[in-house]
């Protein structure tokens, strides 16, 4: 330095070193969680910190390596690093894949039938959710207990399982069975105009497999507004629910006729036999037979004479009903009677004379 003399000195020199040593990196292979997916699926690469001076993996490009990681199905899959560098001391961590499982849902099948006194059934099941197009096949690990029945009611079509690939949802199914429909259905009835009704029955249509009656109890409600003063004509006879109970089979309820007919009524005349008297004769009263009710009819078209006739004078009756009766109630049929006259008895005298003789 400035003021020192080189001259001054008889120098020696020792040489030392410089002694670079290692640096310390981690090398992490790459990992990746993923979702099943029904295809191959990987991971590769890796990360490397503790590199110094900016430098980056490219440097150990030559010397460390990845194995990467491939799989499909569910489950961990080792990425593993591995190497040496010049500069390095590297301490490794292998990288996984992980694959988890996809969700799907498992539903048992259902059906909704009528009862028809057989056994029916369900089977079997459904999914969704599955990937890449896969079906029910590659779920061997669940079963559907399926459901069975005969008689009305809900019957459990029970899923279960698991599998390696999907965490399942499983919805069970059912079988319902519903009830089968009857008809019952009133007895259309004939009677006459003003007769008691006759007893009112049933029907009942729509029993499966052959069964009847005693699928059922209680019965069905008949009622009927005709009566005794009921005009000819048709009346409804209705059918309702009563206590009739079945625990197969629902009712519906079907309504019939009463056909309300003419009664049949007869006007018959008198033959009657008379005198003749000069005066202008009618035939007798007629008898009426097959009135009901109160009903009642006045008639006319008696026979009438005044001369003696060889054939009777025959009646051309005509029944009328009175006010309150309706004609059209009855069939009336005629059996005309007549009026004979006959002569009367009478003496023609000669008149005589006495006289003197002259």
């Amino acid at each position: 330095v400035t003021g020192t003399l080189a001259t001054n000195y008889s120098i020696s020199y020792t040489n030392g070193g410089l002694s670079i040593g290692k640096a310390n990196a981690t090398i992490t292979g790459n990992s990746s969680s993923v979702t099943y997916t029904g295809l191959a699926q990987s991971v590769s690469g890796y990360t490397a910190t503790g590199l110094v001076n900016g430098e980056t993996a490219t440097v150990l490009t030559s010397v460390v390596a990845a194995s990467g990681a491939t799989g499909t199905n569910v489950g961990n899959y080792t990425n593993t690093v591995s190497g040496t560098s010049n500069n390095y001391n590297l301490t490794f961590v292998n990288g996984s894949l992980v694959i988890g499982k996809a969700n799907a849902t498992v539903t048992a099948n259902s059906a909704n039938v009528t009862y028809t006194g057989l056994t029916q059934s369900v089977g079997g099941f459904t999914a969704t959710g599955l990937v890449n197009n896969e079906t029910t096949s590659v779920l061997g690990g669940v079963t559907a207990s399926g459901a069975t029945g005969t008689n009305v009611a809900t019957y459990t079509n029970t899923v279960t399982g698991t599998d390696s690939n999907y965490n399942l949802t499983l919805v069970n199914g059912s079988l319902v069975i519903g009830k089968a429909g009857l008809v019952v259905t009133a007895d259309n009835k004939t009677r006459i105009y003003g007769d008691a009704n006759p007893a009112l029955t049933y029907t009942v249509t729509g029993y499966v497999n052959g069964e009847g009656a005693s699928t059922h109890s209680g019965s069905a409600t008949l009622a009927t507004t005709a009566g005794l003063t009921s005009n000819v004509g048709n009346v409804a006879i209705t059918a309702a629910a009563n206590n009739l109970t079945s625990s197969n089979y629902s009712f519906s309820y079907a309504n019939g006729t009463m056909a309300i007919t003419p009664a049949a009524l007869t006007v018959t005349g008198a033959n009657t036999s008379v005198t003749y008297t000069g005066l202008a004769q009618t035939n007798g009263v007629a008898t009426v037979s097959g009135l009901k009710n109160s009903d009642s009819f006045t008639v006319a078209g008696y026979g009438t004479g005044t001369n003696y006739s060889a054939s009777a004078y025959a009646d051309t009756l005509a029944a009328t009903p009175v006010t309150g009766t309706l004609a059209t109630n009855y069939n009336i049929s005629y059996n005309n009677g007549g009026l004979s006259i006959g002569k009367a008895n009478a003496t023609i005298t000669g008149n005589s004379s006495s006289v003197t003789y002259t």
